[in-house]
């Protein structure tokens, strides 16, 4: 996906979807290729479905799926929830790891 081979991308990511549905990154990821193609249903059932999975490794942060759910919601129209997902964007902090604590 970084190299703009977007088709290609949606094989793997497609794929991965298949076999691991209960993985936070792999519908974050697709949500973000679904994006990128202007497929923003899909991308928004991505973005919704990810939210609603526990990523306790911290791979994907709440914070990155609030940002792109405001983007895909701002892009079909529907300003309240891109309103509520900007804000949860403004307002939710960034996890401190148990390496980073001073």
């Amino acid at each position: 996906m970084k190299q703009n081979r977007l088709s290609e991308s949606k094989e793997h990511l497609d794929r991965a979807v298949r076999l691991t549905p209960e993985t936070r990154a792999v519908h974050y990821e697709h949500g973000k290729l679904n994006l990128l193609l202007k497929n923003y249903q899909e991308a928004r059932i991505d973005g919704e479905r990810a939210l609603a999975l526990p990523d306790p490794s911290g791979v994907i942060l709440d914070l990155q799926v609030y940002y792109l759910l405001t983007t895909v919601y701002q892009r079909l129209g529907e300003e309240a929830l891109a309103r509520k997902y900007a804000e949860l964007s403004r307002t939710t902090g960034v996890p401190v790891q148990a390496g980073e604590r001073n």
